[in-house]
């Protein structure tokens, strides 16, 4: 969805008649000058964003995580018998 030539020059054309000649080179440094500062804050929010999610090497997590063995459980779970679940 890009710009061709003739759309280029008929949106030239309509601006030169519209704000008509003396403006147009004012219009032109205008438009370059709020090109460029959007463009440097972009690149600015571009360069705080990654800066900020800057994330730890997977080799320094695997120290923090540890997966439980079976063994760890069994004394977390306990499942009552029957008989203890019928004298409730």
């Amino acid at each position: 969805m890009g710009l061709g030539a003739g759309e280029l020059v008929l949106i030239l054309v309509i601006a030169y008649v519209v704000v008509g000649p003396e403006d147009m080179a004012k219009l032109a440094r205008t438009l370059a000058k709020t090109i460029r500062q959007f463009k440097k804050m972009s690149a600015d929010l571009s360069r705080e964003v990654g800066s900020g999610l800057q994330l730890p090497p997977v080799s320094d997590l695997t120290g923090e995580v540890r997966v439980p063995s079976a063994s760890d459980l069994t004394g977390e779970i306990r499942i009552p018998s029957v008989r203890e679940m019928i004298s409730d």
